[in-house]
C-alpha cells in the first residue's frame, strides 16, 4: 500500500469521534475543522497549528454571529434530545425510528438554516383501547353454624367480611357457588337457592352457660357475672325473635327455663343462684347442645367458667363431638388464674366457636361487651341455602366448599365439615332415646305387667331410676347421669343430691312409687333368670348403655350369643357381623369397673 492509498483510507473513514465543528473566518458557516476551504463561500481557512496573525482590526464578526452559535447550538441538543425520546417510546421497527450514526454524511453537515419541527411519539392504539381490570377484592368467608335438620335441604350460616374486618353488605347469590364432595370424593357444584343477612324476623337462639360452682364467691366474681348477664338479657329483650335459655352448673346442672323470650323471668333466674359445689362444666356444655339443637334459625352456646372442670360424667370428646355433629357454635369465656386455659382454647377452637379471656377487675364490662359482641354478631350473618345431592352415609361427616365465582370483583372461599343426620343419642338405643321417659306415669299410678312387656333390662334400668330421678337424685354410674341430663324434665330440677346426700335424707319417694320400685326390680330379675338378656343381638347392634350391666349379667349375655350361633365361646368363625360387633361390645365393657348406681 502507498502513501496515496493511506491518504484516501484516512480522509473515506475517518474517525467519528475526534470530528468538530469552526466557524469560517470570512462568512462564519459552519465547517468540519479538517476542511481546508469554506463550503459556503470557497475562503481558504487556516490550518489548526497556523498561529494566528495579530491584527488591529475589531473582532466584529464573532460578535455578530455569536447569538446565532449559541442558538444553533440549543437546537441541536434539542433535536438529539427529541430524537432518542421518540426512539425509547417507540422501538425502531422501521425506517422512521431508526437515528442516523454519528459519523453519517447529515450528521457531518447538520441543517441549522429552519427549526425542524417537533417531533411527537406515535400513539400505540393498544395505550388508546385500554381499560385497567378493577383488582378483585378478598372477602373473608367464615361458616359458623350448620343446620342439616331438614336435610337434604341444608342452611348454613356465615360472616362475611372485607379485608378490614367490616361486614360486607347487600351481596347477591349470583356471586357465590357451592362445591359438594361426593362419596366418591369428587367436588360437585350446587346451585345456591337463597343467600341474605339475617332478618329482624328471624329466630334467634342463644344458650347461656353460667357457672356458679364455690369459686364463683371470689374476687365478687358472681355478682359481676350476675350484673353482666342482667344487661345482656335486657339490651336483646328489644329484639323480635330471641331466645334465650339459661344453664347453671355446679357439682350438677340446672336449667330453670327452656328457650324463652320471657327475658323478666330469666332475670329473676340469675340472681336466684348462690354459688357452690364443684365444676360439672362438660354436662352442662353438652345438656346445652342437646337443647339448643332442638332450636331453629341462627344459634350458639356461650360459656362462662372460673374453674377448671372436675365433676362431669360427659367428656371433653363428648362435647366436641356432640358440637361438630350438630353444627352450633361454642363460644367460652374463661376468668380467674383457675381456669384450664390451654383446654378451654382448644374447646371453644373444635367447636366452632372462639375463646375469649377476661381479667377478675373488669369482668363485668367485659363479659357485657363480650355477649354483645356474640349477639350482633349473630344478626349480621348471612343464611346460605342449597339442597345437597348427598343420598348415602348421612350419618357421615361430609364436605362442600362456599366461594366466590371468577370476575365478580370478590375472591374468597372457606371448606366445611357437616353430618347430615347426625347421631346425638349419645350410646343410646334410638328406640327410647326419643321418649323423655320411658314410664312418664310411674309417679301417679300404678304399673302393670302389661306397662313392663317388652322393655329391655336397659329400659327398665332407666325406668326404676326415673322415679328417684324426679327428686334430684344424682347417680354415680356415668351412663345413668348422661341419661338423665338429656332430659329436659330433669334438668328443670332444683336442688339435686349427690347418691350420698339423697341417702342420708329421708326418702321422698311415695308408697305408690316404692312398689313401682319393686314392681320393675321384680321383672328384670325375672328377665335374668329366664330369659335372654340380648333377645336380638343376631339382628341389632347394642348400644353402650344396653351392656351398662352388671358383670354377671353381662357374662350371661356373652355367652347365649355363642350358645345361639352353635359355636363354643371365643370361636367367632359362626358368628355373623352383628354377632361379632356385640361380642366386642360386651368385652369392652366386662373390662371396665363394676357399675355402680
Amino acid at each position: 500500500m502507498n502513501k496515496n492509498d493511506i491518504d484516501k483510507t484516512e480522509m473515506v473513514d475517518p474517525e467519528p469521534v475526534n470530528t468538530s465543528i469552526r466557524l469560517c473566518i470570512n462568512c462564519g458557516s459552519m465547517t468540519a475543522e479538517h476542511d481546508v476551504f469554506c463550503n459556503n463561500c470557497g475562503a481558504k481557512q487556516p490550518s489548526l497549528t497556523d498561529e494566528p496573525e495579530p491584527t488591529h482590526q475589531k473582532n466584529t464578526g464573532k460578535k455578530r454571529f455569536l447569538p446565532l452559535i449559541i442558538v444553533s447550538v440549543c437546537l441541536v441538543v434539542f433535536l438529539i434530545g427529541a430524537a432518542l425520546s421518540y426512539y425509547l417510546i417507540n422501538p425502531a421497527s422501521d425506517g422512521d425510528n431508526v437515528i442516523d450514526d454519528p459519523g453519517s454524511a447529515a450528521a457531518e453537515e447538520p441543517v441549522i438554516e429552519q427549526p425542524q419541527p417537533e417531533v411527537k411519539p406515535k400513539e400505540d392504539p393498544k395505550e388508546q383501547t385500554f381499560i385497567p381490570v378493577e383488582e378483585s377484592k378478598p372477602l373473608q368467608l367464615d361458616i359458623v353454624q350448620v343446620d342439616s335438620s331438614d336435610f337434604p335441604t341444608v342452611r348454613f350460616y356465615a360472616n362475611i367480611h372485607d379485608e378490614y374486618d367490616e361486614v360486607v353488605r347487600e351481596l347477591s347469590p349470583d356471586s357465590f357457588e357451592i362445591l359438594e364432595m361426593d362419596t366418591s370424593g369428587n367436588f360437585i357444584t350446587i346451585e345456591i337457592e337463597e343467600l341474605r343477612q339475617v332478618l329482624t324476623t328471624d329466630n334467634v337462639s342463644i344458650n347461656l352457660v353460667l357457672d356458679k360452682s364455690g369459686s364463683m364467691s371470689s374476687y365478687n366474681r358472681m355478682a359481676q357475672a350476675q350484673n353482666a348477664a342482667s344487661y345482656f338479657l335486657n339490651y336483646i329483650s328489644s329484639y323480635n325473635n330471641s331466645y334465650v335459655e339459661l344453664t347453671f352448673f355446679d357439682t350438677y346442672v340446672y336449667v330453670p327455663y327452656r328457650f324463652t323470650n320471657d327475658f323478666s323471668a330469666l332475670i329473676d333466674s340469675v340472681y336466684g343462684q348462690r354459688p357452690s359445689g364443684s365444676t360439672a362444666l362438660y354436662d352442662a356444655v353438652y345438656s346445652s347442645l342437646l337443647e339448643t339443637n332442638k332450636q331453629r334459625g341462627a344459634k350458639c352456646v356461650i360459656v362462662f367458667t372460673d374453674g377448671e372442670e372436675n365433676a362431669s360424667s360427659y367428656s371433653f370428646n363428648d362435647v366436641v363431638s356432640l358440637s361438630q355433629s350438630t353444627g352450633i357454635p361454642v363460644y367460652v369465656i374463661g376468668v380467674g388464674n383457675e381456669i384450664n386455659e390451654r383446654e378451654l382454647i382448644e374447646l371453644a377452637s373444635l367447636c366452632g366457636g372462639e375463646y375469649f379471656y377476661s381479667q377478675n377487675d373488669d369482668l363485668e364490662e367485659s363479659l357485657q361487651r363480650i355477649y354483645t359482641d356474640i349477639f350482633n354478631a349473630r344478626r349480621e350473618q348471612y343464611i346460605i341455602q342449597y339442597t345437597s345431592t348427598i343420598r348415602d352415609e348421612l350419618d357421615m361427616r361430609h364436605n362442600f366448599v362456599f366461594r366466590t365465582k371468577e370476575g365478580v370483583g370478590f375472591t374468597g372461599g372457606t371448606e366445611r365439615e357437616y353430618v347430615p343426620k347426625p347421631d346425638i343419642t349419645s350410646g343410646f338405643s334410638d328406640k327410647y332415646w326419643e321418649n323423655d321417659f320411658i314410664l312418664e306415669f310411674s309417679s301417679s299410678r300404678a304399673i302393670t305387667d302389661n306397662d313392663l312387656r317388652g322393655l329391655s333390662l336397659a329400659e327398665l334400668r332407666i325406668a326404676r331410676n326415673e322415679i328417684f330421678a324426679r327428686h334430684g337424685r344424682m347417680f354415680v354410674d356415668p351412663m345413668l347421669n348422661k341419661w338423665f341430663y338429656s332430659r329436659n324434665w330433669y334438668l328443670s330440677i332444683t336442688p339435686k343430691y349427690s347418691p350420698a346426700e339423697f341417702n342420708s335424707r329421708r326418702s321422698p319417694l311415695s308408697r305408690l312409687e316404692n312398689d313401682n320400685v319393686s314392681r320393675i326390680q321384680a321383672r328384670e330379675s325375672h328377665i335374668m333368670q329366664h330369659e335372654r338378656i340380648f333377645p336380638d343381638s343376631s339382628t341389632h347392634k347394642l348400644s353402650e348403655y344396653d351392656v351398662s350391666l352388671r358383670k354377671p349379667v353381662l357374662q350371661r349375655g356373652l355367652n347365649e350369643i355363642y350358645s345361639y350361633a352353635g359355636v363354643a365361646n371365643g370361636d367367632r368363625s359362626a358368628l355373623n357381623d352383628v354377632e361379632r360387633y356385640n361380642v366386642d361390645m360386651i368385652e369392652l365393657a366386662l373390662a371396665q369397673p363394676e357399675i355402680r348406681y
